[in-house]
């Protein structure tokens, strides 16, 4: 029985036919046993890898399934986060393998901010974490809207409002973080298509070190 050869790909076609080899990392990642945290700016560092994979000309992409809720990275809904990044990943995975946007056939928004304004060198809340990103600590409230026609978006941070006109499509509007609540709002025409106060409070003391973003969805009743 003769041994099968593997046959070798002329020279440039492994980047355009074969998968990408290299997975994008993870929503974000922070590791409490080790004190190291990366900065994934709420959903900045998810979007990049996607758009830099396509820009790319990947064929493919790897998503590390192991969602290791202790550092932060799944991409699976959990009790923080909850379907804010597995929402927003299901909407980069179609964009990806259609080579443009889905339809989008709801109004809606997702939002991403921490529950403290993480300082990783303040020693009264324990160790000081190392940043590992090339990214400096950014303190955010990172907001992801879903238009089917342009529309108003409203983040409210800490009685800070911010406004913003948005055509239809997938837009971003990031606010700094402010202690006290945050709640989003999207009109149009005067009409309210959604409104939500976030579970979270970003807190004026926190106990310890906290650098996970947490999020909720307008799509899934504000949660």
């Amino acid at each position: 029985m003769r041994a099968s050869r593997r046959r070798r790909l002329p020279p440039g076609r492994a980047a355009r036919d074969m998968p990408a080899g290299s997975p994008p990392p993870p929503p974000q990642d922070m590791r409490p046993k080790v004190l190291q945290v990366q900065e994934a700016e709420g959903s900045a560092a998810m979007l990049s890898a996607f758009a830099a994979a396509e820009k790319g000309g990947a064929s493919g992409i790897r998503l590390v399934t192991w969602n290791d809720y202790s550092e932060g990275t799944e991409w699976a809904p959990s009790s923080v986060t909850r379907h804010a990044y597995y929402d927003l990943a299901a909407w980069a995975i179609a964009s990806f393998k259609a080579g443009k946007p889905p339809r989008i056939e709801r109004d809606g928004f997702v939002v991403f901010h921490r529950r403290q304004i993480f300082n990783p060198a303040d020693t009264s809340r324990g160790q000081p974490w190392k940043v590992q990103s090339r990214a400096p600590v950014t303190n955010v409230v990172d907001t992801v809207a879903f238009l089917t026609a342009p529309a108003t978006l409203t983040v409210t941070v800490g009685g800070v409002g911010t406004s913003r006109k948005l055509s239809a499509g997938m837009q971003r509007l990031t606010v700094p973080a402010r202690i006290g609540s945050v709640t989003v709002r999207l009109t149009r025409s005067g009409r309210t298509l959604a409104a939500c106060t976030s579970p979270w409070t970003i807190a004026a003391k926190a106990a310890r070190h906290d650098p996970l973003y947490a999020g909720f969805s307008s799509l899934r009743g504000c949660n």
